[in-house]
């Protein structure tokens, strides 16, 4: 008979809570999220039961779980994003900034693209216009198919003249 260790089990309670997320079963990924916590636990998978905690509106509750993972990991740039994210979304658009700085800044991150559209965003809600595009450029830059960030520079600039 072949047993898996914590870790080999962490990974099969993160995968399902993953594979629940994406079709929308929050309460099923969020018990297996903290299964996954339980076994073995890891940044990755505190940013994603946040992630989900997010989905749900649960923006304290999604930060306190991010600040866990950059506790666990404070390379891994998610959790920054994240938080930055969910201030962005109650409004508090001063420490979200910090956050999408920090964001930028962290060694491993594959989505470094989205915290310059945040910021974009940011700028453009505080009549940044400028500096608006440019953090709009700034994540077309590292992706340029990013299609959000094409529409609102193009919709930006249009607005200036």
């Amino acid at each position: 008979m072949i047993t898996m260790n914590n870790a080999e089990l962490a990974k099969e309670y993160f995968r399902k809570a993953y594979n629940c997320q994406i079709v929308g079963k929050n309460s099923e990924a969020i018990i297996n999220y903290k299964l996954s916590i339980q076994l073995s636990p890891s940044a990755e998978a505190y940013t994603f039961l946040g992630f989900v905690y997010g989905l749900e509106g649960r923006y304290e509750d999604a930060i306190a779980q991010c600040k866990i993972a950059i506790e666990l990991d404070k390379d891994l740039g998610n959790p920054y994003s994240d938080i930055g994210f969910y201030l962005m979304k109650l409004g508090d658009f001063q420490n979200s900034v910090e956050w999408f700085n920090k964001a930028i800044k962290a060694l491993r991150y594959d989505e470094r693209y989205k915290p310059y559209f945040y910021l974009g965003k940011i700028s453009e809600k505080r009549c940044d216009l400028i500096k608006a595009a440019n953090y709009f450029k700034d994540c077309l830059r590292l992706k340029p198919d990013y299609l959000p960030a094409k529409q609102e520079f193009y919709r930006v600039v249009a607005s200036m003249n």
